[in-house]
């Protein structure tokens, strides 16, 4: 379905709740004898119009929603009077008794009301679409509000991906949602959530040991949580390959199972899709067979799986090092930036992803953790002198091993635990890389103990990656044009490829983080720019990293002149700049250098230069595999009994009701007394129409029905509150006017309804600067 109508149908919702409201009015207008001048269905000029008794029926040409016009009705009491015969009409609506007056002005948000009731309804019964209540992940710590990093509440609670949450507070759980809102009107009660968990008969109530744990107040959110995020659904919702193999997973499609193990099994909720990626990223860079089903259709294939998300993950790559905290038990232990990590309690890692997840394993758990490393020989930087330590050259592989030295291969084994850092539990205190250009000094196996899949590409120990890129990507640039390289077997191309050199002297250039932070920043077009279809300029390290420094001046003092790797046309690089924040990075740039990039080393950080390396790079192969990740997704909620649809039904409305008028004094709390952040929670109606798209779009027609009754039970809620120009202002101002025997004064009627105007029009430009700022 095109886009474009996305859009209409989200305009279409949002009308279909206004001119409910607008037919509420009508309807009443005309029981109550009131004459009604203009039943409209849109606003502006009209396309359709036509008169049948006394109203005239029309279509406007914005149809996002409705008006309706009486006799009598005065939106501004300070314009000019009406006629004699007007004021004396008995059908004029000043003229009709007060109980018809309230019943008109109330039949708009009654509408409104009686509407979005029956939707919900009718989705009960069909099935209310829901987030299922399950702890999809959960963040170990969390920053609170005053900014120190503590123990997450559900980390405390003891919970654990795929949970159910049946209860919270003691109150019954049907949705993720409710979740949240126990959360948020519960703030300052201790926590009492009841899990039904895999493999246990009974309910578990938490937490086990009745400790008083509160829900958090996050920042980020602006309201307080548990730390949970809801489950992703077993559907594909992205697709990253290096192939277009037909056999590849498609967007769309469900992972019924993978290696044999199930997704769904009988009386327990289906595995979610965070519990598969975690199940899945102990398999990164192996084959994976997978049975997969849409639209009824089931079929099975085998991928290399390449991680989640957009992005494929890649391996067969050393995990690096590239910084210890100053003082952690990383730096403790012995670790140096620049280490290579190729094991962990004799498991081969390829991934720092597949590293992160075993070692939280253990180190959430307290246990210490045996890392197997490779500390490589890096060359001094140029400038700078290595003074090598006196123990590396005479122990012998075991006692250096033991010692925490390394051998004379370099490598060592350190066993090491967890700690505090910057005020979070169980961390190392390392950042950790893949240098996936430059010299390759280490191929470690994968997980399985299969072979990388670079040396099954043909890369050796020895050999300097210049680069790797996406041959399509590579196509658009026509001075780094990267032919692909065919599959043998399949005759299909590869859409990644690897550019190979070996030989040559790895020279290192110091770079400092400022100077590496300018090199990689490609500055922002300005808006006149973009609008003008300008190409967003490239950083400098982009123009110069796996290219070849040429012979000869470049076009000015401080430029040089470089060529792509498969040669074409070289240009000319300004690095006047970059050589003040690098004194002497010209002069130490020679003819016939390869510049492979940033990388770094036990002396920090460095630009890598290949030197006196002969010939042109091979072009090889590289086929890391397939990545797919998964969305969220709404279910249909099965009824217990047909009397829940009811309570389902009735506990909603009472949520959007009650509980939103209990929210708003919160918007003007303090965090730490249950304040819920305005800035962060409300959505105007720029928000309320991208909403109704996504669902529309990304979830289909019940999730959003389900949204266009909210919307109608939030207009409602608005349409109540005691703001002279609204339904509700105008009640009140009708029940003055009763209880006083007399109209108010014109001035003070005009003085309330400009206020009331001044006060919503400053309301709607508050949510509508909301709403702007998060497209950007």
């Amino acid at each position: 379905m095109p886009a474009a109508l996305f859009y209409l149908i989200a305009a279409l919702g949002f009308g279909f709740v206004i001119f409910i409201h607008e037919l509420g009015h009508f309807v009443f207008a005309k029981w109550a004898g009131v004459k009604v001048l203009v039943f409209s269905i849109g606003f502006g000029p009209k396309v359709v119009r036509r008169t049948i008794g006394e109203t005239e029926y029309a279509i406007s040409l914005l149809p996002f929603g409705g008006y309706v016009k009486m006799l009598g009705q005065d939106d501004d009491p300070s314009g000019p009077a009406p006629t004699a015969s007007e004021a004396a009409d008995p059908r004029n609506f000043v003229n009709a008794p007060v109980k018809w007056k309230v019943a008109i002005m109330f039949g708009g948000v009654l509408f409104n009301f009686l509407s979005s009731y029956l939707i919900l309804i009718v989705l009960a019964f069909h099935g209310m679409p829901v987030v299922r209540p399950q702890v999809g992940a959960f963040a170990q710590q969390i920053t609170d509000r005053t900014s120190q990093v503590i123990d997450s509440p559900a980390y405390r609670l003891g919970l654990r991906q795929g949970d159910h949450v049946a209860e919270i507070y003691g109150e019954m759980v049907r949705s993720f949602d409710d979740i949240s809102s126990a959360t948020i009107f519960h703030s300052r009660e201790p926590l009492q959530v009841t899990v039904l968990r895999r493999g246990e008969a009974n309910p578990r109530l938490l937490p086990d040991d009745h400790a008083l744990i509160f829900p958090v107040y996050s920042s980020g959110i602006g309201f307080p949580v548990l730390a949970i995020e809801p489950p992703e659904s077993n559907r594909i919702e992205v697709v990253a390959a290096t192939t277009s193999d037909p056999g590849n997973p498609q967007p769309g499609e469900r992972v019924v199972s993978f290696d044999g193990t199930p997704v769904e099994v009988p009386g327990e909720d289906p595995l979610c899709g965070q519990e598969i990626t975690s199940r899945l990223l102990m398999k990164l860079g192996t084959s994976v067979a997978l049975t997969l089903e849409k639209d009824h259709q089931t079929r099975t294939t085998s991928v290399i799986y390449a991680g989640d998300g957009e992005n494929v993950e890649l391996t067969g790559f050393p995990v690096q090092i590239e910084k210890v905290v100053p003082g952690s038990n990383a730096d403790k232990a012995g670790l140096r930036r620049g280490d290579l990590l190729l094991a962990l309690e004799g498991t081969s890692i390829a991934s720092p992803q597949q590293l992160l997840y075993l070692l939280r394993a253990r180190l959430d758990q307290d246990q210490s953790c045996r890392l197997t490393l490779l500390r490589p020989h890096y060359p001094a930087l140029v400038g700078t002198t290595v003074v090598a330590g006196p123990a590396a050259a005479t122990s012998t592989t075991a006692a250096a091993s033991a010692a925490g030295v390394p051998d004379a291969d370099g490598h060592l084994e350190i066993t090491i635990s967890g700690g505090e850092v910057d005020g979070r539990k169980h961390e190392l205190g390392t950042v950790l890389g893949t240098p996936d250009t430059g010299l390759v000094r280490a191929l470690p196996p994968l997980i399985d103990g299969s072979p990388s899949p670079l040396a099954a590409s043909g890369v050796a120990v020895g050999d300097t990656i210049i680069s790797y890129q996406d041959a399509d990507a590579a196509a658009d640039t026509p001075r780094t044009v990267m032919p692909a390289v065919t599959d043998e077997e399949s005759g299909t191309p590869h859409a990644r490829s690897l550019q190979i050199l070996h030989g040559g002297t790895q020279v290192l250039l110091p770079i400092s983080e400022d100077a590496l932070d300018y090199a990689q920043a490609a500055t922002p077009l300005p808006f006149w720019a973009r609008m003008l279809g300008m190409a967003q300029p490239t950083s400098l390290m982009y123009q110069i990293a796996g290219t070849q420094v040429q012979e000869g001046p470049g076009l000015a003092p401080g430029f040089i002149r470089v060529r792509g790797a498969t040669g074409g046309q070289a240009w000319d690089v300004d690095l006047r700049d970059l050589d003040r924040q690098m004194p002497g990075l010209i002069g130490n740039l020679h003819a016939q250098d390869w510049i492979i990039g940033p990388t770094v080393c036990d002396q920090g950080l460095a630009l890598e230069i290949l030197r006196g390396a002969g010939g042109s790079p091979r072009l090889l192969p590289y086929n890391p595999g397939v990545a797919f990740g998964f969305g969220h997704e709404y279910v249909p909620y099965h009824l217990h009994n047909w009397q829940e649809a009811f309570t389902m039904v009735n506990t909603t409305a009472y949520n959007m009701v009650v509980k939103t008028l209990q929210l708003i004094p919160r918007f003007f709390h303090s965090a730490e007394n249950g304040g819920v952040s305005a800035n962060k929670n409300l959505q105007g109606p720029i928000g309320m129409f991208r909403m109704l798209k996504t669902q529309a779009q990304q979830f289909g027609l019940a999730s959003y029905l389900k949204l266009v009754a909210v919307i109608g039970l939030n207009l409602f809620i608005v349409n109540l509150l005691p703001i002279p120009i609204t339904d509700g202002g105008q009640l009140l101002i009708l029940g003055v006017e009763t209880a006083i025997g007399r109209p108010l004064p014109t001035r003070l009627a005009a003085l309330l309804q400009w206020l009331g105007v001044v006060l919503v029009v400053m309301l709607m430009l508050y949510v509508l600067g909301l709403d702007i700022s998060r497209l950007f």
